[in-house]
């Protein structure tokens, strides 16, 4: 089970800080307190800039209306918990990209709206993870660089050696490696091309 101050510690030692957080949720170092501010942050900006396996999830959207505007014929609730939505479920894991249905967002005066012509309508989408205890090796690595780069300019006192650079560096460089993983840990048909493609086959 890896633990908040354990994701902590892990930033506050790529920024090469010698102190130690001994408990996420209480501690009062500048450390701790650093680390409170930018935690949820980091962690829910993790889960948005990739499709992390673990935190997908699929939702039958509600609808709100219909022909909300001259460009859609439906509009829905944006879902509770959703950081990102990956698309729309067309029933094949592979659809060619100029046929997946096309959406935009929005919002109403209630909230975040989900404007497409789909009826019904089903995303794929990046739900907000609250138990540590399924984040994949992966995920910890990316959260603790990017806390890291975020806390870097209260902790380094001046960031003389670019530690927030080098941190974010290396948070692009571990999504990347997640992208990787989850693509070896998947099996899925081959991704057809465009229609171009297809009929000139």
């Amino acid at each position: 089970m890896t633990t908040k101050t354990e994701i902590d510690n892990m930033a506050l030692g790529h920024l090469g800080a010698h102190a130690m957080i001994q408990d996420h949720d209480t501690d009062e170092s500048a450390e701790a307190k650093a680390c409170r501010i930018y935690f949820e942050i980091a962690k829910k900006k993790v889960l948005e800039d990739f499709d992390w396996p673990f935190a997908r999830q699929y939702a039958d959207l509600a609808l709100v209306s219909e022909n909300p505007n001259a460009d859609y014929t439906r509009s829905y609730r944006y879902p509770s918990g959703c950081l990102a939505i990956r698309g729309i479920v067309t029933g094949t894991v592979h659809t060619p990209s100029d046929a997946r249905p096309t959406y935009q967002i929005g919002s109403d005066a209630t909230g975040r709206l989900i404007f497409c012509n789909e009826s019904p309508a089903t995303i794929k989408y990046t739900k907000e993870i609250t138990d540590l205890n399924i984040f994949s090796m992966s995920f910890v690595m990316a959260q603790s660089y990017l806390l890291a780069s975020m806390i870097a300019p209260r902790i380094t006192g001046g960031d003389a050696f670019n530690r927030q650079e080098k941190a974010m560096n290396m948070y692009f460089l571990q999504i990347a490696k997640a992208q990787s993983n989850a693509a070896n840990e998947e099996q899925l048909l081959p991704e057809p091309g465009s229609s171009f493609e297809r009929v000139r086959d």
